[in-house]
């Protein structure tokens, strides 16, 4: 459970950062492009502020160190460059989504009656060094395949965000959270008809 906190904390904690350095961005019209802000994601606020381009203030709130303001163009130019050549992985992310797949089935299918609709969706957290398209493209789609041998229907499938509201019974959202030791946790949560479904668990 605390690693589940801790990993949670992390991604808001990056999330709050990111939202301070957008503001700053747009209040001071530093030209950068949403490519390179997103490409530049998780680990330029590790290393913003390990340059001290990020501060703590007195109330412990993460902001913008305006001392250090003209060398953001080149620590997002060199953290985009980082991340790509850090990307994970597309079909490795795709493997594992597959592999995934049968497990969840597994856990859900005595939760879901035949005949149902449901929507998909899946996220895949930073610390799990997954591409979230890859990993959740064929995780869904295996799903999918599994769950018609029920004759389930998926209505939709979403990746990294909600699926929009349609006549469904319910959803059901399976995230990877982390990977330690060659182990990924998996979370599985429901909604709607299938809000019983609340698991967690780990695979290799």
């Amino acid at each position: 459970m605390n690693l589940i906190f801790e990993n949670w904390n992390k991604f808001l904690n990056e999330e709050k950062a990111r939202t301070v350095i957008l503001h700053y961005i747009e209040e001071n019209n530093i030209q950068l492009t949403e490519e390179q802000i997103q490409e530049g994601m998780p680990s330029w606020v590790k290393k913003m502020i390990t340059a001290g381009m990020l501060i703590t203030t007195a109330t412990g709130a993460v902001a913008p160190n305006p001392a250090m303001a003209d060398e953001w163009g080149d620590m997002f130019a060199a953290a985009a460059a980082e991340n790509q050549a850090e990307a994970p992985d597309e079909d490795a992310s795709a493997d594992i989504g597959t592999k995934v797949a049968p497990g969840v089935f597994d856990k859900i299918k005595d939760s879901i009656p035949e005949g149902s609709k449901i929507n998909l969706n899946s996220d895949a957290l930073p610390s799990a060094d997954l591409s979230p398209e890859g990993f959740g493209n064929s995780l869904l789609n295996s799903l999918q395949d599994l769950l018609a041998n029920k004759n389930v229907e998926v209505l939709d499938k979403g990746i990294g965000s909600g699926v929009p509201a349609n006549n469904a019974d319910g959803n059901l959202t399976v995230s990877i959270m982390d990977q330690a030791d060659g182990e990924y946790t998996i979370q599985l949560s429901g909604g709607g008809a299938f809000e019983n479904i609340n698991v967690m668990y780990k695979i290799k």
